[in-house]
């Protein structure tokens, strides 16, 4: 289920998702099974005692790159040549 959802951006589909969740986090009870998955893929990849720091990297770097997409993609003109799928 957590290496599915990573190859499917689907935050850019929804502008501001990605920087709605940088700023509150993950904080709806049905992405708990997703967070479970993430972290048991990062324990058993032996991160062990790093492995909140390892989820955290992920997830905001991946959620990082997205935002700054978004906020160009409300300004016409921004020569920004992003289309949403």
């Amino acid at each position: 289920m957590c290496c599915v959802a990573l190859r499917t951006p689907l935050a850019l589909r929804y502008p501001g998702v990605a920087k709605w969740l940088l700023m509150h986090g993950p904080a709806f009870p049905s992405l708990l099974p997703f967070l479970d998955s993430a972290v048991a893929l990062l324990q058993q990849a032996g991160f062990g005692d790093l492995t909140a720091y390892a989820y955290s990297a992920l997830f905001n770097h991946a959620f990082l790159m997205l935002a700054p997409g978004d906020d160009r993609k409300q300004h016409e003109g921004n020569g920004a040549g992003i289309t949403p799928p």
